[in-house]
């Protein structure tokens, strides 16, 4: 198996277990996104597009004095930019100043193997078997307990544990 089919296959993506409200609902906010970046491109489309009709162009920005309103809009887009960039490096320098030295992530305790088999409801020494498969295809009842663990090694050795 190839490194992208092995990438692939550990993916998860079952939109059918998604109901139909969700489904809609997630195509929604794409669209609306889809819609909202076509609407901040569109001063540069309309831009680009007056550039090829060099003649228009001129007669609106040269001669009717678009320009003088086009630096205008463009100085108070500049000022937004750099007020927003400078709050969101502020926010991040203050955060930086604040935490220095206060490292508050920490890694949850290591599980015993018991524990694991407790929580998992397996017997510890099928738990260790199977911690020792590289590449293992876990399979669940109804209740959520382990019912199988295939072992899924790319060379082909396929052993099969319950």
């Amino acid at each position: 198996m190839s490194k992208k089919e092995t990438a692939d296959y550990l993916i998860i993506d079952t939109p059918s277990v998604l109901r139909r409200s969700e489904r809609l609902a997630a195509g929604g906010v794409t669209l609306a996104f889809w819609l909202a970046m076509f609407y901040l491109w569109q001063p540069l489309i309309s831009l680009v597009a007056w550039l090829f009709n060099t003649k228009l162009f001129y007669e609106h920005m040269i001669v009717l004095g678009g320009f003088r309103g086009f630096m205008e809009v463009l100085v108070i887009y500049l000022a937004v930019i750099l007020f927003l960039g400078g709050g969101l490096i502020f926010w991040a320098k203050l955060n930086q100043w604040r935490f220095r030295g206060k490292e508050k992530r920490t890694l949850p305790p290591k599980a015993s193997p018991e524990q694991i088999a407790e929580f998992f409801v397996v017997d510890s020494e099928q738990l260790k078997q199977w911690q020792s498969i590289k590449n293992a295809r876990v399979y669940f009842d109804q209740g959520n307990h382990v019912a199988r663990v295939e072992s899924n090694e790319p060379e082909g050795v396929d052993q099969e544990t319950s």
